[in-house]
C-alpha cells in the first residue's frame, strides 16, 4: 500500500511538471526545449504508471526492494515540479521586460520618426550620424547628402568656425542650452535656429554620440528684429517729442517721462521716479478732481481730455491738456496709464487776448450798426421833413397855378404834378426803408405788422401777425435791432422759400423778448444757413446773430428740407437797455 502511494504521487508531480513545461512554452517563446522537457517528464510519468500497474497486478517482476528507487524519484518529481514553478515567474518577468522594450523601441522610434521637431545626432568628429525626417524637411535635403558629412558643411561662414571651436567643449561639458546657429538649406536658404544638445555616452562612460533638438526661430527673430525696430522708433519718438509723455503705475505713481518734460518742469525722472504724481506736480487746489479722473481712467472709463495746471521745480504754474490711455499687460489687465500732454500756457494766453480783441470788436460793431441806424434816421428825418415836405408844397402851388391858366399849359401842369407826386411816394418809401417811422412813433409790433403789409400786401402769400395784448417797451438800438432782423427772415423768404403761409409772433419771455419767423416753404439745410445768409445781401443775418449774441441773446433756426423753416430770435430787454444807457439816438423823430 505504501509503495503505491509513493508511485501516484510521482506520477502526479511529473505529470504537473510536465504540464508547467509546456506553460513556459509560451511564456518564454523557446517552444522546441520546452517541449522535449515536457516530453522527457512525461514518459518518466509512463514509465511510475507502468510500474504502478505490475504494483496492483502483483507482477513477478515487480521487486519490493525497487522501494528505494521509487523514493529517489518521487523527490527528484517534487524538486521538479518547485524548481518550474520557481522559475516560471522569472521567465514571465523576463518576457514582460522584452515586451516592454519592445514597445519602448517601437514609441521611440516614431517618435523619432514623426517628431514635429527636427533631430540630429553627431558622431565624435563632428559628422551627422543620424537626422530624423522634420529635419529632412526642414532643411529640404535628401538623407544620403547628410549622414556622414561635416556638421560644419551646413552652416554660414559666420557660424563655421564657432563650431570648429565649441564642439570639443561641448563633448567635455556633456550638454549646452539653445545655442544659435544659422543654416543653410539645399535652396540657399538661410534658417536660425537654436539647438538643444546632450551626449549620449558608451557603458564605460566615453562619448558615443550627441543627440540635439534643432528649432526653427526665424520668424521669431525676424520677429524680435522688428519689434526691437520699433522699440527704437518709439523711444526715438519719446525723447524727441515736443509734447510732455508720461506713463503712472495703478497707484499714480511715476514710472517715466520724456526728455521734453525734464525740459519743461526742471525735474530730471531719477528725481521723482516713484514718488506720487499728484502731490509731487498738481496745485493742491487740483489734487481731488484730477486723482477722480485718474481713477474713472484706470477702471477703464473712457474720459475727455482734460486741461489742468502742473508746477515747475521753481514752482511756476504750466497750463497743459492732456490726452490718456490704459496700459494693459499680455492679459488684458490694467496696470497703469500713459498719458500727452501739450504745454498750452502761451496758447490760453493768445486765446484771452483773442478773446478781448473779438469782444472789443463785437461792441465797436455794435457801435458801428447804431450810429448806422442813427445816420439813417437822420437822413429818413432830413427826407421827410425838408425834401418831401417841400415837394408837398410846391405840388400844392403847382395845382394852384393849373386853375389860372389856359387848357394847353394846363395839361403840362399836370404831368408835372403827377411827376411831383411820384417822386414824393419815392421819398416816402426810400424814407422808409433807411428808418421806419412807425418803429419809432408805435413801436415794434406796429412796425412789423406795416413791414407783413408791404412785403406780402400784393403777393399772393397768407401773412399773420401775433403778439402780446401790450406793446412791449424796448429800447431804441434793440428795437431797430429786431427790426432789421425780422425784415431780413421775410425778405429771405420772399427770395428763398416758395412759402405759402408765413407767421411772426412777438412774445414777451420774463426778461427776454422772443420773436419767432415761420413759414411753409422749401426749407433749408441748416448746415448750409451761413452760405444762404452770405446770399442775402443787406444788412446781413451773420450781422444780426453776432449782434444778438454780443448782448447775450441766441439765434436759431429749425428746418428740414421740404418741411419749411422756422428762426427764433431771443434778446434780453434789461441787458440791452443798461448797454445803450446814456446813447441817445440823436434826437430825431418824425413828428414834423
Amino acid at each position: 500500500m505504501y509503495e503505491t502511494l509513493v508511485l501516484v504521487t510521482s506520477i502526479g508531480l511529473q505529470l504537473i511538471a510536465a504540464f508547467l513545461a509546456l506553460r513556459l512554452i509560451r511564456v518564454t517563446k523557446r517552444r522546441p526545449a520546452w517541449m522535449l522537457i515536457a516530453i522527457a517528464i512525461f514518459f518518466m510519468a509512463l514509465r511510475r504508471s507502468i510500474t504502478l500497474f505490475h504494483l496492483l497486478s502483483e507482477h513477478p517482476s515487480y521487486a519490493p526492494d525497487h522501494l528505494s528507487a521509487e523514493m529517489l524519484a518521487l523527490i527528484t518529481s517534487l524538486l521538479m515540479v518547485f524548481g518550474i514553478a520557481w522559475i516560471a515567474p522569472l521567465f514571465l518577468s523576463i518576457r514582460n521586460s522584452e515586451e516592454a522594450l519592445k514597445r519602448s523601441e517601437e514609441h521611440f522610434r516614431l517618435l523619432y520618426q514623426q517628431s514635429p521637431l527636427p533631430y540630429q545626432s553627431l558622431d565624435e568628429s563632428g559628422c551627422f550620424a543620424e537626422v530624423n525626417p522634420a529635419w529632412l524637411k526642414l532643411f529640404g535635403y535628401d538623407r544620403e547628402e547628410v549622414i556622414g558629412h561635416s556638421f560644419g558643411e551646413f552652416l554660414t561662414p559666420k557660424y563655421k568656425h564657432l563650431f570648429t571651436e565649441r564642439f570639443s567643449e561641448f563633448k567635455k561639458a556633456g550638454e549646452s542650452h539653445a545655442t544659435g546657429l544659422e543654416l543653410i538649406c539645399k535652396d540657399g536658404r538661410v534658417i536660425d535656429v537654436e539647438v538643444e544638445r546632450k551626449i549620449g555616452c558608451k557603458a564605460d562612460g566615453s562619448f558615443r554620440q550627441t543627440h540635439c533638438i534643432l528649432y526653427d526661430v526665424t520668424e521669431r527673430k525676424k520677429a524680435a528684429e522688428e519689434l526691437q525696430k520699433e522699440r527704437y522708433f518709439t523711444e526715438s519718438i519719446v525723447n524727441t517729442a515736443q509734447t510732455i509723455i508720461l506713463v503712472l503705475d495703478k497707484e499714480g505713481r511715476i514710472i517715466r517721462f520724456n526728455p521734453y518734460m525734464e525740459k519743461l518742469t526742471g525735474y530730471k525722472l531719477e528725481e521723482v521716479k516713484g514718488k506720487d504724481w499728484f502731490t509731487t506736480f498738481l496745485p493742491e487746489c487740483d489734487y481731488d478732481k484730477i486723482r477722480k479722473l485718474f481713477n474713472k481712467a484706470i477702471g477703464n472709463t473712457q474720459t475727455k481730455s482734460n486741461i489742468n495746471a502742473i508746477l515747475t521745480k521753481d514752482k511756476k504754474e504750466i497750463l497743459v491738456e492732456w490726452h490718456d490711455d490704459t496700459l494693459k499687460d499680455n492679459n488684458g489687465n490694467i496696470i497703469g496709464l500713459v498719458a500727452s500732454g501739450i504745454d498750452i500756457t502761451e496758447r490760453k494766453k493768445v486765446e484771452k487776448k483773442l478773446y478781448e480783441y473779438q469782444e472789443r470788436l463785437k461792441s465797436l460793431a455794435s457801435e458801428l450798426a447804431s450810429s448806422e441806424e442813427r445816420e439813417r434816421r437822420r437822413i429818413a428825418v432830413y427826407l421827410h421833413d425838408h425834401i418831401s415836405q417841400s415837394l408837398a408844397l410846391e405840388r400844392i402851388g403847382i395845382e394852384g397855378l393849373r386853375k389860372s391858366v389856359d387848357s394847353v399849359d394846363k395839361k403840362v401842369i399836370e404831368e408835372l404834378s403827377g411827376r411831383i407826386k411820384t417822386i414824393i411816394k419815392s421819398v416816402q418809401s426810400l424814407t422808409f426803408d433807411l428808418s421806419s417811422p412807425t418803429l419809432y412813433k408805435f413801436g415794434l409790433e406796429k412796425a412789423v405788422d406795416e413791414l407783413l403789409d408791404d412785403i406780402f400786401g400784393k403777393t399772393e402769400i397768407n401773412y399773420k401777425l401775433s403778439h402780446d395784448t401790450l406793446p412791449i417797451k424796448l429800447d431804441n438800438n434793440l428795437s431797430v435791432l429786431l427790426f432789421r432782423g425780422i425784415r431780413e427772415l421775410l425778405v429771405n423768404i420772399i427770395k428763398h422759400a416758395r412759402a405759402h403761409k408765413v407767421r411772426v409772433d412777438i412774445r414777451r419771455d420774463g426778461g427776454n423778448i422772443q420773436i419767432t419767423v415761420s413759414d411753409d416753404g422749401s426749407g433749408l439745410d441748416v448746415d448750409q444757413n451761413e452760405l444762404l445768409v452770405s446770399r442775402t445781401g443787406g444788412f446781413g443775418l451773420f450781422n444780426i446773430q453776432e449782434r444778438i449774441s454780443f448782448i447775450g441773446g441766441s439765434f436759431d433756426i429749425q428746418s428740414q428740407p421740404g418741411k419749411g423753416c422756422r428762426l427764433t430770435l431771443i434778446a434780453p430787454i434789461k441787458k440791452e437797455m443798461e448797454l445803450s444807457k446814456g446813447k441817445s439816438d440823436a434826437g430825431y423823430d418824425f413828428n414834423g
